[in-house]
């Protein structure tokens, strides 16, 4: 009977261990770790800016929070113009189905601190727009509830990105995530500064 008992809670063990606790997702992509020539899918990334306004990014190997690299991304934010960094998600004719993640998340921290942005994210629609939807400020999605010295994971609902279009946003269809320094980040419409960015990823 000791026996019959035994192997009936190992197998009331394994099953727990395999059956989903409902709301809870296993599911995580890292799109990019910062320490390839390239992200995961393969796809193009970068700087995009109108004059005034400018950016440029690099691998930063002094200030990383895990590997050996992390993204920094210098930017100069102009009354006129724009900047960011953008990656596709985008490979070929495919769009990415994000459907079954919940957020995006990555590590932060800046050169100085204060410093701000939003993060934007593309479907299909807004993609061949060549824009995307704003989250709102960085710091509504981050511990400190700001940017500090220090590294903080930023934790972004997915579901933001519906709400903010009433529902007319399509998650199955994803074109890019970017950083996008915008006029309203800066309380006279201008700001500069230097961030970090590491292991960028869908949870």
């Amino acid at each position: 009977m000791k026996k019959f008992l035994s192997m009936k809670t190992l197998l009331l063990s394994i099953l727990l261990v395999y059956i989903p606790v409902s709301g809870i997702t296993a599911e995580k992509f890292v799109i990019d770790n910062f320490e390839a020539k390239t992200n995961a899918l393969y796809s193009k990334s970068g700087i995009y800016s109108k004059s005034p306004s400018e950016a440029k990014k690099g691998k930063s190997k002094k200030q990383k929070f895990n590997g050996e690299k992390s993204l920094f991304i210098a930017y100069k934010k102009m009354k006129e113009g724009w900047c960011g960094y953008y990656v596709e998600l985008k490979t070929g004719t495919n769009y990415f189905d994000s459907a079954k993640y919940g957020k995006i998340t990555f590590m932060v921290k800046g050169k100085r601190g204060e410093e701000n942005f939003q993060v934007g994210l593309a479907d299909k629609t807004w993609f061949e727009m060549e824009d995307s939807v704003k989250s709102d400020d960085i710091g509504n999605y981050l511990p400190e509830g700001k940017i500090t010295t220090q590294w903080q994971k930023a934790e972004i609902p997915l579901k933001i990105y519906v709400d903010k279009r009433d529902g007319d946003f399509d998650l199955t269809k994803i074109g890019s995530i970017a950083i996008c320094f915008e006029t309203s980040c800066f309380p006279d419409g201008t700001g500069k500064g230097v961030i970090y960015i590491d292991d960028l990823t869908l949870e």
